[in-house]
């Protein structure tokens, strides 16, 4: 009995600090209590309201009639959804009625993640290369996910920003209604018992990470598909020894769509030996296997920290252990705003996580159940790891989205693993648990299902972390535009200038010495800090290294760029002119071509490439650029004498005369173009004395 009081009183004190910790945000507003502070950007009602709910949460535990009220409400539940003859019905009724609300309420706004960026994308006719491409210098990881958002994009016929908005509506709201099925599946397959079922259920359902579902215009709604899917197949495999086939397929799929479903890559291996055949190969050869597993994992520590030394994008992807990186030395893994983050992170998406923690006890458990819980674990597992080592980009306060998977499986794992005294005494939390659980993502929802609150909630993100977050400004820029705030713009834009004195450095030094000033190019660049994940910062460097004649440092430079940057054109540019520097033209034509298929627009590029393969002696390679670039720019008079010299070179002088005609119509007393229109007409003279001559021959030839 004693035993009992104790744990009850734990988890009660869980819960309190769980109620207590919402009232942070009121005391010190402007702290990083991003996953927890919506309420202080909603009217006072709200906050009276949920107080006055969170406080009825806190009584009822101690009502005698609690734990009948939640033994009946777990009954009625699975009444309701599992074990009435009209359960699916049941089911997609309120499946229905979640999509509804998701529709009624899609998001206005888009500041979370990488919204903006994403529905101003490229157009649906672009060929499939150049679509990839425009996102994947940044979105590498979602080659899937996004040609199969430019595919539904395709189907919905709407060009521009409202056609990416609706597919990414269409998406959302169709992840959302799949989920909310699979949230039924998972907690019939986790378990027999009716209030772990019931609190499987809620806690998928009630969630900070409902906010994918409304319209939210991002590449992840659609992952959480093919997490549950595999998670639910593979519960039912190890519980029922079915669909481990199914299981690897949505683990497979959706590592295509997203490499992030790769932290679910151990649960996966272990779920093929925890049953059937797998699990009898296991007995037979556990030592083997073992051993095989130890081999493996050497192997693939060894290959990491390999890439993570000598590839620079690698190393990017993470963050470091103590000191940050230069942008942001404050943020590294075991810096109190990452940990805070991470927090905040689990707090938004599993809002009773701490009540669950400590009913966490080691208990005995079936052969079966301790497989699944293994399983469970596993998942758990490499979600907190990713949570914990993967660098958020934009700060993850905008990046939640992306760790919006890192406690789902730990919370399953969590309400499974509860012994049976501890789900009686759970009883009396139930209806207290299931208040809080509702009324957690409520602020959350309201706060960025509103334009001006989300406006507000996305201006306190930027504070906290001004400086890894700086592309936060540039989505405000465009946004303050599009509402036609100019005033607003100009503020932001200023902000962004004083926020980011290197990049205003790096673009004075290029200015400069594009104008060939070295010595102020590189007193631009000597004022910069040092900063070797700034691509740009490299690509300067190597600029001013090529025209000081350090070829070598040059080449060295731009290639960290293009490592950090694989699918920006600038940059195979920049490396091509310093391979010409270093006469190795058919490198200099490589990168051209590279930059080339990255945009097909750009005049630098096409005047290159009508270069080059002149130099090369490639003419009709040479002509077929140089004819691109005159349809997209016709008053390039040069252009017009390369073309000219190639048709010589091919012996086609009707070519050459007609280009000659069109250079002449753009000198215009200019004395270089002049001396340059001589020289065409001088080999167009040549050419013509050269074939009349051998035409003569091949006459006397054909006499004879």
């Amino acid at each position: 009995m004693e035993n009992n009081k104790s744990r009850f009183l734990i988890v009660y004190i869980a819960l309190l600090v769980t109620v207590l910790l919402r009232m942070i945000p009121y005391l010190f507003p402007e702290t990083r209590t991003w996953g927890f502070n919506h309420l202080i950007f909603l009217p006072v009602i709200y906050s009276f309201f949920f107080i006055l709910i969170s406080l009825m949460a806190l009584v009822f535990p101690y009502l005698k009639p609690a734990e009948k009220w939640g033994e009946a409400l777990s009954d009625h539940f699975n009444e309701l959804f599992f074990e009435n003859r009209f359960k699916y019905l049941n089911r997609f009724i309120f499946t229905a009625i979640a999509s509804v609300v998701f529709i009624a309420f899609s998001a206005p706004t888009h500041f979370l993640g990488d919204g903006y960026v994403l529905i101003q994308s490229p157009m649906p006719h672009q060929d499939i290369f150049h679509r990839l491409t425009a996102f994947i210098s940044y979105k590498w990881s979602e080659v899937g996910i996004i040609e199969l958002m430019f595919m539904i994009r395709s189907i919905v016929g709407i060009d521009g920003e409202p056609g990416a908005i609706r597919a990414f509506q269409i998406v959302s709201v169709l992840s959302g209604a799949v989920s909310c099925w699979f949230f039924f599946l998972i907690a019939q397959a986790a378990s027999e018992d009716k209030l772990k079922r019931l609190l499987i259920f809620f806690t998928s359902f009630f969630t900070g990470g409902l906010l994918l579902f409304f319209g939210y215009a991002e590449f992840y709604p659609i992952l959480w598909i093919f997490l549950l899917g595999f998670l639910y197949n593979g519960i039912c495999f190890i519980r029922k020894g079915i669909y481990l086939g199914r299981s690897w397929l949505f683990f497979l799929i959706g590592a295509l769509l997203h490499m992030q479903m790769f932290i679910l890559l151990p649960a996966a291996l272990f779920l093929s030996l925890a049953n059937g055949r797998g699990l009898l190969i296991y007995q037979r050869f556990r030592f083997q296997i073992r051993g095989l597993i130890f081999v493996i994992c050497t192997i693939a520590i060894i290959f990491f920290f390999y890439l993570y030394k000598t590839n620079l994008y690698f190393e990017d992807m993470f963050l470091p252990l103590f000191d940050g990186k230069p942008h942001y030395p404050e943020y590294a893994i075991f810096s109190l705003a990452h940990i805070l983050d991470m927090l905040n992170e689990i707090i938004l998406i599993s809002p009773l996580m701490l009540p669950f923690l400590m009913t966490l006890r080691r208990s005995n458990q079936g052969d079966t159940t301790k497989r699944f819980l293994i399983f469970l674990f596993l998942a758990a597992t490499g979600s907190l790891l990713f949570l914990l080592v993967v660098d958020p980009k934009l700060a993850m306060p905008r990046d939640w989205d992306l760790f919006s998977m890192s406690a789902y499986a730990g919370m399953i794992f969590l309400i499974i693993s509860m012994s049976g005294t501890i789900q009686v005494m759970f009883r009396k939390f139930l209806i207290s648990f299931i208040l809080l659980l509702i009324i957690s993502p409520v602020p959350y929802l309201l706060t960025n299902l509103n334009q001006t609150r989300s406006l507000e909630y996305f201006e306190y993100l930027l504070e906290l972390d001004i400086q890894k977050g700086l592309s936060s400004l540039t989505v405000l820029k465009n946004y303050s535009i599009s509402q036609g705030e100019p005033g607003r713009y100009e503020y932001y834009r200023r902000k962004y200038d004083s926020q980011n004195p290197d990049w205003n450095k790096y673009r004075m030094a290029l200015e400069a010495l594009h104008r060939g000033n070295l010595e102020l190019g590189a007193a631009f660049l000597e004022s910069a800090k040092p900063n070797k994940f700034e691509a740009e910062y490299h690509r300067t460097s190597a600029r001013l290294s090529c025209m000081r004649g350090d070829l070598d440092k040059a080449l060295t430079q731009i290639n960290n760029a293009i490592q950090l940057r694989r699918y920006c054109k600038e940059y195979y540019w920049e490396r091509g002119m310093i391979y010409m520097e270093m006469n190795k033209p058919h490198e200099y034509l490589n990168d051209l071509r590279r930059a080339y298929k990255f945009d097909t627009t750009v005049l630098l590029i096409l005047d290159d490439l009508t270069f080059i393969h002149a130099y090369l002696e490639q003419y009709d390679s040479s002509i077929y650029y140089g004819e691109k670039l005159i349809a997209k720019d016709s008053s390039r008079a040069h252009i017009y004498y390369s073309l000219g010299m190639s048709h010589v070179s091919i012996s086609d002088l009707e070519g050459a005369e007609y280009y000659n005609k069109l250079f002449g119509n753009l000198i215009e007393g200019d004395s270089t173009l002049i001396a340059m229109q001589k020289e065409l007409e001088a080999s167009i003279r040549q050419s013509k004395t050269e074939l009349e001559k051998n035409q003569k021959i091949n006459n006397s030839r054909h006499l004879k």
